[in-house]
């Protein structure tokens, strides 16, 4: 009988008692043999098995001390077995939870916009400071930013400080927290960065020759399409036409400070509208609002004007020391510093070239910006195409705002150049 048939008698239990023995014997032994090998015991104990002469009388097992000595080195080969496996286990651990608290937040940090990231380490301008002091100078006159305190946190999530860098007597200073989690930010104070209203200026959806007065232009077009107001008072903007602009400047209070729009009459080149503006002394902040699009010149579909309101500021306000790549975006930001490195750089604002290179930098930077438009939902503006057309044509401004009080805004809106005026309260 072979030891297979055996076997199988064992399992169905039809062995005699004896036989029986034997088999468990033979299994024992056979497990405790495999168990030394899967730990890798050393040859010398093999050949001490192979010395051991006497058999359990009962077991049928060989037995000696030198035997005894080979159970006692399979139980401390046991031993060692489990702490090495014990200690890789524990290094592997340790090894997984500082991967998990060191290198895979700053790994996640690579997939999502990170404001923190240093573009240029000569200044320590981080990426978010550098974006905010051009989209805000492009896009929100009143709520220009220049700096921006990082915190991160790993896995794409930052916490942010943006402050509130310059302001004037008697304003509020309105610092901003918020936090970026994954490419999506929020903003404890939503209002501080929205953008112009596209209705800011009158010059809103106007249809004809952009090179005539609005005022006739707005006339011919409301009386075409029957839009004059019962009251006969005419405009599609945030003004409402010169007799509205009259009726809320008298309304103003006295001595206080307005956030103030102005449309122009007729749209000007540069030159014409820094010729208007050697006597300025009233206004604060002024920002430009620059033409970029004309649909009779594109042979677009629609014929009204599209007032994108994006422009640049004509004051050198107060700026960090910040640096960027300088070759691509010559003149991106133009005050960067004390007063004396502007003279020393020669920035001239009156120069047109100048100032059409600024715009024209701060347009193509913003192009390139994909995540950071995306953050700040304004990825569907034509920045590249902006450029494009101030490249080709010049700056061409359509309105301008500024900081000011009742009796400068009555004494602007007084000029022919001036077409209406809408104001808010400065807070």
């Amino acid at each position: 009988m072979t030891y297979r048939e055996i076997l199988q008698l064992y399992k169905k239990g039809q062995l005699d008692e004896k036989k029986r023995m034997e088999v468990e014997q033979d299994i024992e032994k056979q497990d405790a043999i495999s168990e030394y090998l899967f730990e890798n015991a050393s040859d010398d104990i093999w050949d001490e098995i192979a010395d051991s002469p006497e058999v359990d009388g009962n077991t049928g097992m060989k037995t000696s001390a030198k035997g005894e000595d080979f159970t006692k080195e399979i139980q401390k080969s046991i031993r060692k077995a489990f702490l090495h496996m014990g200690i890789a286990v524990g290094i592997t651990v340790l090894a997984i939870v500082a991967f998990c608290a060191f290198a895979l937040p700053e790994i996640v940090d690579r997939f999502y916009y990170d404001p923190g990231k240093i573009v240029d380490a000569a200044t320590g301008t981080n990426q978010m400071s550098l974006d905010m002091e051009v989209y805000t100078e492009l896009n929100m006159p009143f709520s220009r930013r220049d700096y921006v305190d990082v915190e991160g946190s790993g896995f794409g999530n930052y916490d942010i400080y943006i402050p509130q860098t310059w302001s004037y007597s008697g304003a509020e200073w309105h610092n901003v927290v918020g936090n970026i989690k994954k490419n999506k930010v929020t903003f404890y104070d939503a209002n501080v960065f929205c953008g112009l209203s596209g209705n800011a200026f009158d010059w809103f959806q106007v249809e004809g020759d952009l090179t005539r007065p609005i005022g006739e232009l707005i006339a011919e077009q409301d009386e075409k399409n029957n839009f004059i107001d019962p009251d006969g008072k005419i405009g599609h903007g945030f003004a409402g036409g010169p007799e509205r602009s009259r009726e809320n400047i008298n309304n103003l209070k006295e001595g206080r400070l307005y956030k103030t729009y102005f449309t122009l009459n007729r749209m000007m080149s540069y030159e014409e509208f820094m010729k208007l503006m050697e006597d300025n002394q009233g206004l604060s902040e002024i920002w430009c609002a620059v033409k970029t699009n004309d649909p009779k010149a594109s042979g677009q579909d629609y014929t009204y004007f599209q007032t994108d309101n994006i422009g640049f500021n004509l004051n050198m306000s107060c700026s960090h020391n910040m640096g960027w790549d300088k070759e691509t975006y010559p003149k991106l930001v133009l005050w960067n510093g004390t007063e004396e490195e502007v003279y020393e750089d020669g920035v001239d604002m009156i120069d047109p070239d100048v100032m059409k290179t600024h715009v024209v930098s701060m347009l193509r930077y913003m192009e390139e910006q994909d995540e950071f438009c995306r953050m700040m939902d304004v990825q569907d503006k034509a920045y590249g195409k902006a450029a494009d057309f101030i490249e080709k044509n010049g700056l061409t401004i359509y309105g301008f705002t500024a900081v000011t009080d009742k009796n400068e805004i009555s004494k602007w809106f007084e000029k022919d150049e001036i077409y209406s005026a809408a104001m808010e309260e400065y807070y």
